[in-house]
């Protein structure tokens, strides 16, 4: 705003400065003061115009710079929720895959399980028998020892 009256005023000095240089001599003071009124007026019109195409094209300016502002956001956005879903079928992925290791593992361990618990029953069953042959050697009674 303040440009705009630094270039009214401006046109104003020009306007007079044009004025003198070129005015006849011989006129009165009413019509010299007439004639400034009237380029005065001209300038202030012409001052209105421009301030208000400079507005409109102001206002077209933002117009367009929020366009483009909203524009960046729904990009943004876009690739936001495009993130998550990658997250998510990434996050989905790797639950399915410990899943399935965790089947193999339970599996691996219900084996162990199995062959330890029939370990143990052939090693108490071997221990039995080695047992009762050392307990028959050291009975006198025995009719292995006759």
């Amino acid at each position: 705003m303040r440009s705009l009256k630094v270039l009214t005023l401006l046109c104003l000095f020009s306007l007079f400065v044009v004025y003198e240089q070129t005015a006849p001599p011989a006129r009165t003071e009413l019509t010299v003061a007439a004639g400034l009124k009237r380029q005065t007026k001209e300038a202030y019109d012409a001052l209105e115009i421009y301030s208000l195409n400079y507005r409109e094209k102001l206002r077209q300016e933002l117009k367009e710079s929020a366009l483009l502002f909203d524009q960046e956001i729904q990009a943004l956005a876009i690739k936001i929720s495009a993130a998550a879903r990658d997250a998510q079928d990434q996050f989905a992925e790797a639950l399915e895959d410990w899943r399935g290791r965790k089947e193999v593992l339970q599996a691996k361990l219900q084996d162990v399980k199995a062959i330890c618990v029939a370990a143990w029953e052939a090693t108490k069953k071997e221990v039995g028998k080695r047992i009762q042959g050392i307990r028959q050697q050291d009975d006198p009674s025995s009719p292995a020892n006759s």
